[in-house]
């Protein structure tokens, strides 16, 4: 039915369109959500379209991030990142720790219950983007290794 695009220039004018085509469905999100937040009032927490929201840019993150990770100048010492895991999750434990703190001294009265839940939340953030990087470079140099 459809016929293979073959010809290099045509398969990255394609691409662009696919790109110009997510900017602008998710402008009109955005202007939705804006609509429904702002003149009718109905909040932005927990609606439909703040989630469709944030799936979409958490996953066009990671995309963006797999290329750049795979673009990125080599370090000195190839190995030295596949030893920094236990590292990076150390370094999680203790930004989501600060916040956490940090949250409890401004705030006295805001409960303890809720500042470990948001230091735990940030604590995940952190970890999955760091974790994904990680695993991105290890792949990286496995097939590095196997030429």
């Amino acid at each position: 039915m459809f016929k293979k695009i073959e010809d290099e220039r045509l398969k990255l004018e394609n691409l662009k369109n696919t790109r110009i085509i997510f900017i602008f469905q998710t402008i009109l999100l955005f202007g939705l959500w804006i609509y429904d937040a702002g003149i009718q009032g109905k909040g932005v927490s927990g609606t439909p379209i703040t989630i469709i929201l944030l799936l979409t840019s958490v996953f066009s993150l990671l995309l963006n991030m797999r290329v750049s990770v795979e673009n990125e100048n080599k370090p000195k010492n190839e190995n030295s990142f596949l030893h920094s895991y236990p590292k990076i999750v150390a370094m999680c434990v203790v930004i989501s720790l600060v916040i956490a703190s940090f949250i409890l001294l401004i705030t006295p009265d805001y409960p303890l219950r809720d500042s470990m839940i948001i230091g735990a939340v940030v604590f995940i953030c952190f970890l999955s983007v760091f974790s994904f990087t990680y695993f991105v470079k290890k792949k990286q140099h496995q097939e590095e290794d196997m030429e």
